[in-house]
């Protein structure tokens, strides 16, 4: 893979932050932000949108939730409402 140089203008006292953050991790300040910037892109394509226009981990709560709901059902901890109930509920 080859690489390109990025610059960015940082303020001076962030800019020293980062130094003693990667030094105390034991690597050089390229090294962090190159890791930060990595685990930050990785994270971003993790939350890439459904099929359904939703975030990922957005869908796969609402997933989650409807599990939860049928498993109640079942259970009869929740009853369903009649449309004309849930209106009025809607509407409460």
């Amino acid at each position: 893979m080859s690489s390109s140089l990025l610059q960015v203008v940082l303020e001076e006292d962030f800019k020293s932050q980062l130094e003693q953050v990667a030094r105390y991790m034991g690597i050089s300040t390229s090294s962090f932000v190159r890791l930060v910037l990595t685990e930050s892109v990785r994270k971003k394509k993790a939350e890439l949108y459904s099929e359904n226009g939703l975030i990922l981990g957005d869908e796969l709560e609402i997933l989650q939730r409807e599990k939860e709901l049928f498993s109640d059902y079942k259970n009869g901890k929740i009853k369903p409402l009649k449309a004309k109930d849930f209106l009025k509920e809607l509407n409460a």
